[in-house]
């Protein structure tokens, strides 16, 4: 699921792939490196698979979140970033 967002209210948008979500957060995919306790405004573009099972109906579409934890995954040589985000309500 695509997603953009961006940090702090700078405008600094970033795509990147929503893989899965629950009613507290989800983990996204990205070429962009955020911290862990960085608060992103996220904004869901488009829709999602309801074949896949998951502890809620859909992803917010757009709130504030914090990066909880990050990753980096290896991906041919180019930088790519896991992150665990959960929702501020």
């Amino acid at each position: 699921m695509p997603a953009n967002y961006a940090s702090r209210g700078e405008g600094d948008a970033a795509g990147g792939m929503m893989r899965n979500f629950s009613s507290q957060g989800f983990y996204i995919e990205t070429d962009k490196k955020y911290a862990s306790g960085t608060i992103l405004l996220v904004r869901t573009l488009c829709g999602f698979d309801r074949s896949r099972p998951s502890a809620c109906r859909q992803p917010r579409t757009i709130c504030l979140a914090e990066v909880k934890w990050l990753r980096k995954i290896e991906n041919g040589g180019v930088p790519l970033y896991g992150m665990g985000v959960r929702y501020l309500d």
